[in-house]
């Protein structure tokens, strides 16, 4: 049932029935009024958030109409709020008895019964609506049906509620909405791609089809076919912010950037951006290495949200980038305060103050991170690096060998070892490793650079990286 609508009623009319109602009880008064006002009265305490006052006006209301079934439904609904789920059957029964034609009744006591995990029940009584629904009603069925299966998570189910519920009512909001998340769920792209291809045909000129449509080919990357749906949205709907953003992120994902900006562009004209779009923004720009306005773009997100710890984490990358270690640092530590779970943003740390001789601080960084992730092989070569720093090969060495011991994929460590080996003048075992390392990646060789830069000129580790590099 729905709220009275306080808005278009005159203040002094609720007030004036309140003040009735009120007076009454305390003087303990018999009070005669209208079902529609007494149902005003119940709707105003109700959304006060006074649901024991508004059952007692229930109560009161069923002695003066005993026979009432919306009374009997709306004292349900609150006993239901309430959490009193065997009274609000009860009171449910009745108002059936009286009006057993009523769908709310039906719909919420499958409510109630999904709330106390009694599915197949739930989904007797709503199947039972079905023969006798009009396609306004089918379409409210299948969803409260969807809403049995979510509960007990059979996503399959509800994809299928959300078809029955569309087919019945094509441009249903709440339908398309749940159906585009079910279908993240279940990955079931194709069988989205099928279904709204079809339901389209029907509704031409909903834009919300046309985006669950542009999801379901996102999901299978098929982005040609997505912006074609995504630009049908905004054809029919230019407001229709929900768009906009997907539309640059395929871009984004393209690596068509400028094209990207452009729609963010056109956002801007239509509507207010959120966190998320100016931090799209910023990545754009950031890829295109403009990173002054990628570090703009990335504040204007944190005006309007300022714990997006990711944002700082971009900051500081923006600043990696420009070898501006100091600020950097700062990000990333902001970066980390605001989610301290994150390996990542411990790993900027770590680099960050090893790019500034902060090696004491490095360490710790880099085993905050192996403390959340202990399979990274990164944080290892940073410890290795910060050790060799500081002239201290052996603890180095003790840190290659934790981290090949404690690491799933070690391959990363390897060019760390022939690093090792070659310091210690160890020639032919150090090209042995990283012989071994190259046939796994060519690119590995950058890691050896990393910590020997002079070796880049090394005519035999220049061949022997050429090679690798050659091979289809």
């Amino acid at each position: 049932m729905e709220f009275f609508d306080f808005e278009n009623e005159q203040p002094e009319e609720i007030t004036e029935l309140i003040s009735q109602y009120e007076n009454a009880v305390r003087n303990n008064e018999l009070l005669h009024l209208d079902q529609e006002a007494l149902e005003s009265i119940i709707d105003y305490y109700e959304s006060m958030g006074n649901h024991e006052k508004a059952i007692e006006v229930v109560e009161k209301s069923l002695q003066q109409y005993p026979f009432s079934a919306i009374l009997l439904l709306k004292r349900a609904e609150l006993l239901f709020d309430l959490k009193h789920c065997k009274k609000a059957l009860e009171s449910l029964e009745k108002a059936q008895l009286f009006d057993p034609s009523e769908i709310e009744i039906h719909l919420l006591k499958a409510e109630i019964l999904t709330f106390q995990s009694l599915y197949d029940e739930a989904i007797e009584v709503l199947e039972n609506l079905i023969p006798n629904a009009n396609s306004e009603d089918l379409a409210e069925i299948h969803l409260r049906l969807a809403d049995v299966y979510e509960d007990n998570e059979q996503y399959s189910e509800v994809m299928g509620c959300l078809k029955r519920s569309l087919l019945a009512e094509p441009e249903n909001e709440e339908a398309l909405n749940r159906m585009n998340y079910c279908v993240e769920i279940t990955e079931k792209f194709q069988e989205s791609v099928d279904f709204h291809s079809k339901l389209v045909d029907r509704a031409p000129y909903s834009p919300m089809i046309w985006y669950n449509l542009a999801s379901a080919y996102n999901g299978q990357n098929n982005y040609e076919k997505a912006i074609e749906a995504l630009e049908y949205v905004i054809a029919i709907d230019e407001l229709a912010d929900f768009a906009y953003q997907d539309l640059a992120e395929i871009y984004f994902k393209q690596g068509n950037f400028s094209k990207a900006l452009q729609i963010l562009k056109d956002y801007h004209n239509i509507g207010q951006p959120d966190e998320e779009l100016f931090f799209l923004e910023g990545q754009c720009h950031e890829a295109m290495e403009n990173y002054k306005m990628a570090r703009y773009c990335y504040r204007k997100a944190l005006h309007i949200y300022p714990a997006f710890h990711e944002v700082f984490f971009k900051i500081g990358e923006t600043y990696e980038k420009e070898d501006a270690w100091e600020n950097a640092l700062k990000a990333f530590t902001k970066a980390a305060e605001l989610d301290p779970q994150e390996a990542e943003y411990h790993l900027g740390i770590a680099e960050a103050s090893l790019c500034l001789g902060f090696y004491e601080e490095t360490l710790t960084a880099a085993q905050d991170s192996l403390d959340i992730k202990l399979n990274n092989s990164r944080a290892y070569i940073l410890m290795i690096k910060a050790h060799l720093d500081m002239g201290k090969i052996k603890l180095a060495w003790v840190a290659l060998n934790r981290g090949k011991e404690l690491c799933k994929d070690c391959s990363e460590l390897m060019p760390a070892e022939s690093a090792l080996l070659f310091i210690e003048g160890k020639r032919k075992a150090a090209l042995l490793t990283l012989e071994n390392a190259l046939e796994i990646n060519a690119d590995f060789a950058e890691i050896l650079f990393y910590f020997l830069p002079e070796l880049e000129i090394d005519p035999i580790i220049f061949n022997m990286v050429a090679e690798r590099k050659s091979r289809p």
